[in-house]
């Protein structure tokens, strides 16, 4: 089984109530079902997890950490360190010290992870979380691991490096103290702290993730001056006094407003989106962070200008997404976290939104979606049968493009019947296709109720 960072239990977060089966990422991760059911806030648990490394502050406050295996060795290891620089205050020299961390090792570290992150869900979802959080996680690791501590002396600064090799990879972590601050115990929870980083890094497998929030219209059409209050609220003393918007929209919001070296003009997916859907042309600068949107003049050139206060929502709605494809932001491996990608998109319009993400699949990046579509899901759903059928018999369209079933995940968030609380439950995504009891009863619903209504038609008419 892949290495793969799964949510085996979540409760009192959010509308979940109860995870029937676990929930971890696939190349394409799906959450539909009911509103209010806490789809969203999981999407984004999983985008803030993977920016894990700004909440590991002050790991030895959790219980009994100094009794768990990892950090008997680790304690070791930094004591051979500072012994073979001959005592604690003799900094001046470059060492560096490996040694093999065997998977038991981290065996009984699973409950800090879990509290780090109930920790961490405290401090940024601030009213969704109702009553006592709990959460299980796994992270798999089969692989012997070397963990290496490397010091580099300059004349006022101690730097030094974590690196674990993990799965063929080194991953690193850097820190840098100043040496007239310099204590073990600082140096003993750093390296920890980059180690929990790493591991739960590792078994996520992504580099980094990029969220479009819902309401994307809004955000676009305001950016130039939500980008003051994000700045002040990141960097400003009395930032909780001008605006309240939680981290992953701050985020969104500054990567609106970024400037990029690299402009890839030439983006085949950003290309597909303007030339299918959007039927204009996004343009970004290297020097700018402006946002524009042309359409085609009447000589067939895209020189006419609309500003984006003017744009209509289908437009608007997609555009942040091009330009992130454009700067170069979007990239194999990584997370892109789209919210509603249908909104205010025609049926026909929800097809080809289906299409392009199943192109960003193929590209490699890793997408996960929040869905009240049936359109949108029935299209991912040719797009998986079409992955079994030869290719030289598929229809047209699909000759370029499928999906492969093993790389689906789709997870309803339903709500229970007079209660506030969603159950999560896996679906099951095979070759034939996505059997999901939530979209084909309510298919079957409705197509009962138009049967309905014509045989009373029928009768009223005769």
């Amino acid at each position: 089984m892949e290495k793969n960072f799964k949510i085996r239990k979540l409760q009192n977060f959010a509308a979940i109530g109860k995870i029937e089966d676990e929930i971890y990422l696939n190349d394409l991760t799906i959450f539909m079902g009911d509103n209010s059911a806490g789809k969203s806030y999981v999407a984004i648990l999983f985008d803030r997890l993977i920016n894990l490394e700004k909440e590991l502050d002050n790991l030895l406050k959790y219980r009994d950490i100094q009794k768990s295996k990892l950090y008997i060795q680790v304690h070791k290891l930094l004591q051979d360190l500072l012994v073979s620089t001959g005592n604690d205050s003799s900094l001046e020299n470059s060492v560096e010290i490996s040694k093999e961390l065997a998977p038991e090792v981290f065996i009984d570290t699973k409950y800090i992870v879990e509290e780090v992150i109930i920790d961490f869900i405290k401090k940024h979802f601030k009213g969704v979380v109702s009553g006592r959080l709990s959460i299980e996680v796994d992270y798999e690791l089969h692989d012997s691991m070397m963990l290496t501590i490397k010091r580099s002396a300059t004349p006022t600064l101690y730097e030094f490096s974590v690196i674990l090799k993990y799965a063929g990879l080194n991953l690193e972590g850097k820190h840098i103290i100043e040496k007239d601050k310099f204590k073990d115990e600082m140096i003993l929870e750093q390296i920890l702290e980059a180690i929990f980083f790493i591991v739960i890094k590792a078994t996520l497998s992504i580099p980094s993730s990029v969220y479009l929030p819902a309401s994307r219209t809004g955000y676009l059409h305001t950016y130039e001056v939500l980008i003051k209050y994000a700045l002040e609220k990141t960097f400003g003393k009395r930032a909780h006094d001008v605006l309240n918007l939680p981290d992953w929209i701050l985020d969104f919001i500054i990567k609106l407003s970024q400037t990029s070296k690299n402009i890839d003009e030439s983006n085949e997916i950003a290309t597909l989106i303007e030339q299918s859907i959007l039927n204009g042309k996004v343009v970004v600068s290297q020097e700018r962070s402006d946002i524009e949107f042309f359409i085609k003049n009447s000589r067939g050139n895209y020189k006419k200008k609309i500003e984006l206060p003017y744009t209509s929502s289908s437009i608007s709605e997609l555009i942040p997404l091009v330009a992130f494809l454009k700067r170069g932001f979007i990239q194999p491996k990584q997370l892109l976290i789209i919210e509603e990608p249908e909104a205010h998109l025609s049926f026909e319009n929800q097809r080809l939104v289906a299409r392009v993400i199943a192109h960003l699949v193929q590209k490699g990046v890793k997408v996960l979606i929040t869905t009240h579509s049936d359109f949108l899901i029935y299209e991912i759903n040719n797009l998986i049968l079409a992955h079994a059928i030869d290719k030289e018999k598929r229809p047209f369209e699909y000759k370029d493009i499928t999906l492969d079933p093993h790389s689906v995940n789709l997870y309803n968030f339903l709500l229970e019947r007079g209660k506030k609380r969603s159950i999560v439950k896996k679906v099951k995504v095979t070759k034939e296709g996505i059997d999901n009891p939530f979209v084909v009863d309510n298919f079957q619903t409705r197509a009962k109720m138009i049967d309905k209504l014509y045989s009373l038609f029928e009768e009223v008419d005769e």
